[in-house]
């Protein structure tokens, strides 16, 4: 685990996605990408990486379940961090000769990654950091772009290795979500969970972060601006973990959120509150 998901950072750890077809996801999840799945249990399916402890990823099966809208709030992509950039080259490699197809690839300056979708159209990232010494920081700020992915370089990183399955170490680097509203997002997000904002594009997109990572949310308004909330019977996400260090800090920030006038209801094990765009979050302590 990396020192930016664990203690004393305020990170994501995990998300539940709902689907209509709990068969296809799954297959997808550990066929193409190499989760582990537990033991299915009332239409729910836990995923972890091979060798993990926690649940990364929580798919449930619903009734009814309508096709999710790209311009409509909620996920634009959770993002898969393997520890090392060979994995990443082996991961390409391994994605092109499956014939998956990819939406993006792209160097970061922080992280190198490639981009796709999964069977009910969710957005995922699968990304290796550079070292933190070389990410560029310069007054709380952290400099990200995007430029073209050196793929070749990638794959001689994993020189004549293959892909086998997601290697221990995997995590969930940071969820990505579309809003509606961006500078409210904002005051819920820095204001409200006390993350740092650490990066801006223009008007669109900004991300935030704890303990000097380069982002742990992503927010924006590219497809997204001024939309509605998902319909309940969308497929899609339904809720995102983020995971503070300790009772107190995840108190303050409950508190925080309650003097911003936003509601939260206190649950076994968890707080819940919806974001300006109607996100729903589950605010735990691990």
């Amino acid at each position: 685990m990396s020192r930016f998901h664990q203690a004393p950072a305020v990170f994501a750890s995990g998300l539940r996605l709902k689907t209509g077809d709990l068969n296809r996801a799954v297959s997808f999840y550990t066929t193409v990408l190499g989760f582990q799945a537990e033991e299915e249990r009332e239409g729910v399916v836990q995923l972890l990486v091979p060798g993990g402890g926690q649940p990364f990823l929580t798919i449930e099966e619903g009734q009814g379940v309508t096709p999710r809208r790209p311009y409509e709030t909620g996920l634009f992509h959770f993002a898969i961090l393997l520890p090392e950039r060979a994995d990443l080259g082996r991961f390409i490699r391994y994605m092109t000769e499956r014939g998956v197809p990819l939406h993006g690839a792209s160097d970061h300056d922080v992280s190198e990654a490639v981009y796709f979708s999964d069977p009910d159209g969710n957005g995922i990232e699968v990304y290796t950091d550079r070292g933190a010494d070389e990410w560029k920081w310069e007054g709380g700020s952290v400099y990200m772009t995007s430029e073209p992915l050196d793929i070749k370089g990638l794959m001689e990183a994993a020189e004549n290795t293959t892909w086998s399955g997601l290697p221990q170490g995997t995590e969930l680097g940071h969820i990505h979500m579309q809003a509606a509203d961006l500078p409210a997002s904002e005051r819920f997000y820095k204001e409200g969970l006390g993350l740092d904002l650490v990066c801006r594009f223009g008007r669109d997109a900004l991300f935030l972060s704890s303990s000097g990572y380069h982002h742990h949310i992503g927010l924006n308004t590219w497809n997204s601006r001024g939309a509605k909330a998902p319909a309940a019977s969308s497929a899609g996400i339904r809720w995102f973990d983020l995971a503070f260090p300790n009772e107190e800090k995840r108190t303050a920030a409950v508190e925080r959120l309650d003097n911003l006038g936003f509601d939260i209801v206190k649950r076994e094990g968890h707080y819940a509150v919806k974001d300006p765009s109607k996100n729903l979050i589950r605010l735990i302590t691990l």
